[in-house]
């Protein structure tokens, strides 16, 4: 059985303590009162471990259309093409746009670990979306959250809205990411090309140490293979409406 949550949690205790209270008022309570050395666990140590899963080609869509921001919408389709996490992207300077071989590559510099940064590819469908944003500067807006992330402000939003579409805790937007990690494997892509493009480390001597990886052609390659069932023209809005903050 899952655990309360941390505000009934906390509710509960302090009912506690209230009644333990009102009984050593009223002189009914004849041993010590040790519940009140009792320490409640942290918020985050009681939130339950979801695990994300990805969002079908459908689900995408769904949520797509509903995105009534432009920027959320790039933002959204980057991410499904390139398996970059959300402040990966909103990260992204003028200057991490590199034309390497003829090819456009977002280059992350601040990820997770070492072996996040890295050279992506950008996917041909999304080639000019990119593009656009390419100017100076952040190519995304974005809002400081209390880790120094700039991401909070879209993350929130993309979350209202796959919330009100009825979507789980166990989807969102890193399910993104996990989408594009599944159409990868689902080519039979080589799990050290996997690793090697969406910035995972590969846990082997070889592959982390003596290995170059693999080149940007190849990597573009595998990439371009990649298709989802989602009506590109619908992702472009006449209008600029914001999304609420």
């Amino acid at each position: 059985e899952s655990p309360p949550a941390f505000k009934p949690l906390k509710g509960y205790y302090q009912a506690a303590q209230d009644y333990l209270a009102w009984l050593d008022r009223k002189g009914y309570l004849s041993l010590p009162n040790a519940f009140g050395n009792v320490k409640l666990p942290s918020s985050k140590r009681l939130k339950q471990n979801i695990d994300v899963v990805h969002l079908e080609d459908n689900e995408i869509q769904q949520i797509l259309d509903s995105i009534t921001n432009q920027e959320l919408k790039d933002i959204t389709l980057i991410a499904a093409y390139t398996g970059c996490r959300i402040e990966e992207i909103i990260q992204l300077e003028t200057h991490n746009i590199l034309k390497i071989d003829n090819r456009l590559v977002l280059e992350i510099t601040d990820a997770k670990s070492k072996a996040g940064n890295r050279q992506v590819p950008v996917h041909r469908k999304i080639e000019s979306i990119v593009q656009k944003y390419n100017l100076e500067g952040y190519l995304f807006s974005g809002s400081e959250g209390k880790h120094g992330t700039r991401s909070d402000k879209h993350s929130k939003a993309f979350g209202r809205i796959k919330s009100k579409l009825g979507f789980g805790r166990d989807k969102v937007f890193h399910s993104l990411r996990k989408s594009f990690i599944t159409k990868l494997d689902r080519l039979d892509a080589a799990r050290a090309r996997i690793q090697s493009i969406v910035g995972h480390e590969q846990g082997d001597l070889v592959g982390d140490v003596y290995s170059g990886g693999i080149t940007m052609g190849e990597k573009a390659r595998i990439i371009d293979l990649i298709v989802y069932d989602i009506d590109m023209d619908s992702t472009r809005l006449e209008s600029q409406e914001k999304e609420p903050n």
